[in-house]
């Protein structure tokens, strides 16, 4: 198969494909939106890039905290997470189902895809007795390994439709947003302290997740 029809397969043949060119797309947009802003307001901008680095890994309420206190409204801090939770998510999603199809194959995704497929496989039982509502609730609620990648994983497991699935995921990401910024508007004096503790728990979060990624990629060579 020739290389042009590889890609033809992969993005336009494809539904997960599909998704994986849209919302590049759109983060390329993002990024460059991003790097405009970087040259005119350069304080927002560094607060925007850590709110998504938040974001990818793993924290809402983190990438909640870093907006308010930058002096953002409730209502751009909602839309502005949201924004990266639907790009981050649509990513993911694409990128899992690709890859547990076989359709792509890097070393790289492949040991991700495992470890998560294997952490969602110890929730979906207890999701797929509430169906929906069940995997909206996993979702939204600030639960250990809960979220919207692992959420949309497990929609993806059980079988859900695309559309019940991003529903259930992005209607509790959504909720959870929310619930976090109002909750930390409530506390909005000690936020520049909840600031520096989110900084501390993203750096612990990296160096925790490169020393798992380290050990997935050893138990591959095995």
């Amino acid at each position: 198969m020739t290389s042009k029809k590889r890609l033809q397969e992969i993005f336009i043949h494809n539904s997960a494909g599909r998704i994986l060119l849209g919302s590049l797309t759109a983060f390329a947009l993002y990024c460059l939106a991003l790097g405009g802003l970087a040259l005119v307001q350069p304080e927002l901008a560094k607060s925007l890039v850590m709110t998504f680095f938040a974001h990818l890994l793993g924290g809402r309420a983190a990438g909640v905290a870093i907006c308010l206190s930058a002096g953002i409204a409730p209502l751009g801090v909602i839309a502005y997470n949201m924004l990266i939770e639907l790009i981050i998510v649509f990513i993911a999603y694409a990128l899992f189902v690709l890859t547990y199809n076989h359709t792509l194959d890097f070393r790289f995704i492949r040991v991700v895809e495992r470890h998560i497929e294997a952490q969602a496989h110890r929730h979906e039982k207890k999701i797929e007795h509430f169906g929906w509502f069940g995997l909206f609730l996993f979702v939204m609620l600030p639960l250990p390994i809960a979220g919207p990648l692992m959420g949309i994983v497990i929609g993806f497991l059980l079988r859900f439709s695309v559309t019940q699935n991003f529903s259930a995921v992005l209607g509790g990401t959504l909720g959870a947003l929310v619930i976090w910024t109002y909750f930390f508007k409530t506390i909005e004096e000690y936020l520049y302290i909840v600031r520096y503790v989110v900084i501390f728990i993203i750096l612990s979060v990296v160096v925790v997740g490169l020393f798992d990624l380290k050990k997935w990629l050893k138990e591959e060579r095995k």
